[in-house]
């Protein structure tokens, strides 16, 4: 979406001066001049890189994505902030580290007034604003910040139902400027991928693991039926005793889909959370992470929901764009929130960690009018995506942001713009640093000592898989990197404007897997 003059056109450069002139005036002529650019922001949850076959990924996972990268920027080095939604993507709304906006746990934080978000902005300029998103999911709660700004909000759920209308919606909008603004969780555990997707990949054997939602509701029956009655146990919060007593042909017998919805009917609203945690806890159990054939078969549900997504969101979005007319002139971005451990580490999920599998993310830019596509290993992170939008529009940026414009990178027109050797990012209990070699996870209570016991330096050039921490051995570089980063935490402000509660249905146990986790 952007509001100037003049087409994009990206020359292939091929050594010539006057060729490189030329693409360096396109791209910089037809972000100076307001015109009528529609942008798309398709953010996908828990998609890594490494995964991505635009990136070189062995399995065709995105190959409506691969087709869109063949005419656009894609950042071989993008970063997110933190390794769960809930700050991480309110940093690619807003430009503004964790740190400082402290949008850290749900049920808690809310969004400082004094940050705008992107589509706040873009209502400033008139553009029609829409998010497609689950929008019952904690981690996106639209009274956190996340419906601000938005016309409208429509839901899509995890098994992406809800999607089809988003092709209508672009259609509906061939007369007028638009921001549209996407989030879906597919790729989220449990890996339960559509069934024309489900075999593509397939390998290992399935052994114990859940693969579908009938068989994960029936094993939480059975637990949610024989300990609603024991004292203590996570479903005898769930329900009032005089709900068990009124209810009883619904909490004995065998499972059935008619009395998994009645039983979740049942739940009291202020407990609803806890069946989610309660049926990640029984998928996530049904994984053996030490058989290698069991995880080959756990990864290819993963892959197989990265296709499908590919397949029901991004194809379908660029084939209404064309169809409308409206590809050319729209600015479309596709991008991860934060990636997920497949087994690396001991870890399965995602969360509170920073190993590349948690925080390195595809990021592909299609300007307006770009024909052809290029790709870009310079390090760039998450937060750089807002400022880079509001360039191409013409917004000026507010002051308080912390990302960077990539439009000097994508144009080679790079001036007085300065090239990040880091990426950062932190969450309530440790901070990042990234460079193209090395990578300083620091934990921050130690942070006013000499060196943390806790912290960790990976040399990426002889450890790619961050399997051993460094920092004895480079003792000299570590104490460097960390006074980098010291100093680039201090100098983050805190936005907060009130201390902010847990909600009172939030108990103490929830509470400190929340800090620890980022989960409940």
């Amino acid at each position: 979406m952007d509001r100037r003059k003049g087409k994009f056109i990206l020359l292939a450069f091929l050594g010539s001066a006057a060729l490189f002139v030329t693409l360096l005036y396109s791209v910089r002529s037809s972000i100076k001049s307001p015109d009528d650019y529609n942008v798309v922001l398709i953010t996908i949850n828990v998609l890594r890189a490494d995964h991505v076959s635009a990136y070189g990924y062995d399995r065709k996972t995105t190959p409506a994505l691969d087709d869109l990268a063949q005419e656009s920027y894609l950042f071989k080095n993008a970063f997110t902030q933190v390794g769960y939604t809930f700050p991480s993507m309110m940093s690619i709304l807003t430009s503004i580290y964790p740190a400082s906006h402290r949008v850290y746990f749900a049920f808690k934080d809310k969004l400082p007034q004094s940050i705008k978000t992107l589509p706040e902005l873009f209502k400033l300029l008139d553009y029609t604003t829409a998010w497609f998103a689950p929008l019952e999911e904690p981690h996106l709660a639209l009274d956190a910040g996340y419906g601000r700004g938005f016309d409208s909000v429509h839901n899509v759920d995890i098994e992406l139902n809800g999607a089809e209308f988003i092709p209508q919606w672009i259609e509906e909008q061939s007369d007028q400027r638009f921001f549209l603004a996407m989030n879906f969780r597919h790729t989220h555990g449990p890996y339960f991928p559509k069934d024309m997707y489900r075999s593509v990949f397939k390998s290992g054997k399935k052994g114990k693991l859940i693969e579908n939602m009938r068989e994960l509701e029936s094993k939480v029956f059975d637990i949610m039926t024989a300990e609603v009655e024991v004292e203590g146990s996570i479903t005898s919060q769930m329900f009032t005793r005089e709900t068990v007593r009124n209810n009883k042909e619904y909490f004995s017998g065998a499972y059935t889909p008619r009395k998994f919805a009645k039983l979740e009917e049942l739940i009291l609203p202020d407990q609803h959370h806890k069946i989610g945690h309660l049926m990640m806890k029984i998928y996530d159990e049904s994984v053996n992470k030490y058989s290698k054939e069991n995880m080959e078969y756990f990864i290819s549900l993963y892959d197989a929901c990265i296709l499908g997504t590919d397949q029901e969101i991004i194809r379908p979005v660029i084939k209404a764009l064309k169809e409308s007319g409206l590809y050319d002139k729209t600015m479309i971005i596709v991008t991860g929130d934060h990636g997920e451990s497949l087994g690396e580490h001991g870890i399965i999920g995602h969360g509170a960690a920073y190993y590349d599998e948690f925080i390195h993310v595809p990021l592909v830019i299609k300007m307006p009018y770009q024909k052809e596509g290029k790709e870009l290993d310079e390090i760039v992170e998450s937060i750089d995506i807002f400022p880079t939008i509001l360039e191409v529009v013409g917004m000026k940026e507010p002051f308080n942001i912390h990302g960077k414009s990539l439009v000097p990178v994508m144009s080679g027109d790079q001036g007085t713009y300065k090239k990040k050797l880091y990426a950062f990012g932190q969450n309530n209990d440790a901070a990042y640093l990234r460079s193209e070699d090395w990578k300083l996870v620091m934990f921050l209570k130690d942070i006013e000592d000499t060196a943390g016991d806790l912290d960790a330096l990976y040399n990426l050039k002889d450890d790619p898989d961050e399997l051993e921490s460094v920092k004895s051995e480079n003792f000299e570089k570590y104490q460097e990197l960390r006074a980098l980063l010291k100093a680039h935490v201090g100098a983050l402000p805190d936005y907060t404007e009130v201390a902010h509660q847990f909600a009172p249905n939030i108990d103490k146990e929830t509470q400190e897997r929340i800090k620890r986790t980022g989960y409940w």
